[in-house]
């Protein structure tokens, strides 16, 4: 079983807003392939739509180490802080 197959599994199971599932896909990828940005990049979506904030905060960090300068992974790691911002004023 390849990467792809994993990849495109986890893109499957997140149309479908199966996140558990799809986490399990986007990390069985990044077992066989670490530096597969996009698996990566999915996964901390994944993470931040289960509200693991920060786990997909870590995701992310990894994302721009393996991607210099990934839109995606920045414009993210911004909604997240916002979102665990709020979190902490409305406690």
């Amino acid at each position: 079983d390849g990467p792809f197959i994993w990849f495109m599994l986890g893109n499957a199971h997140l149309r479908l807003e199966a996140y558990r599932e799809a986490e399990t896909c986007y990390r069985k990828v990044l077992t066989l392939q670490a530096d597969h940005v996009e698996a990566c990049s999915q996964l901390g979506s994944v993470l931040e739509s289960l509200g693991r904030h920060e786990e997909a905060l870590a995701v992310f960090q990894r994302v721009l180490t393996l991607a210099p300068g990934n839109p995606h992974a920045g414009r993210s790691m911004v909604r997240i802080y916002k979102a665990m911002k709020q979190q902490r004023v409305d406690q």
